[in-house]
């Protein structure tokens, strides 16, 4: 058992985002035990500049230029969580690599250092454990400089598939690979790719906050207004609508099955999305971005949920939060097979082309019983943050204490 340590968590995600976040999750569940210091991906002077007046910016705002403590204790967590603003940094992914691009990194590593110094004098931490969750672009020069007795670089998603950051990312991240004690993945493809580059990688599946979107089962449970007015029965997408979506599919979902509502929540990215023509079509309804707190009362109101992702090289690497998510909620899955998920066998619905997934979902339909729906709730039950967090913890004992059967793991 791991007793009580200090985790830094250097992260992508700020804890606030838009989008349900792996990092912020383990941050959670590792402060359960743990004192947590989540470290928000830093805003440039661009984002300043840019976006002054955007409320994520407005409440950090003192923060962002050094005024004040740094540190925010997450009080609702009801545990040792604190949230590190750090200062604005300089704007520097839009340079070519380089000798500038270098100098830069360096001087934003150490204002990213610096804020790090002062929130370990404020809590007066001794030691501790570093966490980089998918932020490859920062630590390079500061890593060691760090009281870390452990290093571990998190990752969550194929970076090459991620626009902004992948453009120096993906060379970033290779090296910082290399410089970490421990590499831990979500997807065995990543593993596959990310083992050249440091012979100690595990694989540590993602999970779902099952609590909360086991809500969806609550029989007094109320559906939100503009989901259960639709034509039943529904076929239901939650997440991002961006790269990973294989449109064409969806605009056949939505032909074949226009008995049918086939309803898509969560935000568009702008520069990914490419479903204007479903917009065309009647049963398509695009209901925008619901915050986390009201998924449940969708999932319920949703009788089929899809997973219709492209089937590529990006994707193959994936191990989506919302699988968990959707079985906790005790929904049918259809999904492409885009990736092996072997561990779902039985109770998802895994499409080998187009054609095949539009008849799984009328299979889906027909399947359904409180049997069915049980072992989809079981499955979800095992796959908790807290089952995650505390594999993460029995890698970190065998790494620390030299433990050979952390070898077997690789």
């Amino acid at each position: 058992m791991l007793t009580k340590q200090n985790i830094l968590i250097l992260a992508l995600p700020r804890f606030d985002g838009p989008y349900e976040s792996t990092s912020f999750n383990l941050a959670k569940e590792f402060a359960r035990k743990h004192r947590v210091v989540y470290i928000d991906h830093p805003f440039t002077l661009k984002d300043l500049i840019r976006h002054f007046r955007r409320p994520d910016i407005q409440v950090r705002l003192r923060k962002l230029f050094g005024l004040g403590s740094p540190l925010q204790l997450l009080e609702y967590t009801r545990n040792e969580l604190f949230i590190l603003t750090l200062p604005v940094i300089l704007p520097i992914n839009w340079l070519p690599a380089g000798w500038l691009y270098s100098l830069l990194s360096r001087i934003n590593d150490r204002i990213v250092l610096s804020a790090i110094k002062k929130a370990i004098r404020l809590l007066g931490i001794k030691d501790c454990i570093f966490i980089n969750s998918f932020d490859p672009t920062f630590g390079h020069y500061f890593l060691k400089k760090l009281p870390a007795k452990l290093t571990i670089y998190h990752c969550v998603d194929d970076i090459t598939g991620e626009r902004y950051i992948a453009k120096h990312g993906a060379l970033l991240e290779k090296k910082l690979m290399q410089k970490v004690d421990m590499v831990v993945v979500t997807s065995e493809e990543l593993r596959k790719l990310k083992q050249p580059f440091n012979k100690n990688c595990y694989f540590v599946p993602n999970a779902a906050d099952f609590d909360h979107f086991y809500k969806a089962n609550d029989p007094v449970l109320q559906i939100p207004d503009d989901l259960r007015n639709l034509k039943k029965p529904v076929i239901g997408y939650i997440g991002n609508i961006g790269l990973r979506m294989d449109y064409e599919l969806l605009k056949k979902v939505a032909i074949k099955h226009s008995d049918k509502s086939l309803v898509m929540i969560g935000p568009k990215d702008p520069r990914e999305y490419q479903g204007a023509e479903l917009e065309k079509i009647p049963n398509v309804h695009f209901l925008g971005k619901r915050n986390l707190i009201e998924l449940p009362r969708y999932l319920k109101g949703i009788d089929v949920a899809i997973i219709p992702f492209l089937c590529n090289a990006l994707t193959k690497a994936i191990y989506p939060l919302k699988i968990n998510e959707y079985l906790a909620a005790g929904k049918s899955v259809v999904m492409t097979a885009f990736t092996n998920l072997d561990e779902f066998k039985g109770v998802t619905y895994v499409a080998e082309n187009h054609q095949d997934f539009i008849g799984k979902i009328d299979d889906a339909l027909n399947d359904q019983n409180e049997n069915y729906r049980r072992q989809c709730i079981a499955k979800a039950r095992g796959n908790t943050w807290e089952a995650r967090v505390r594999q993460i913890e029995e890698l970190i004992v065998a790494f620390l204490t030299g433990d050979k059967k952390i070898e077997d793991r690789r």
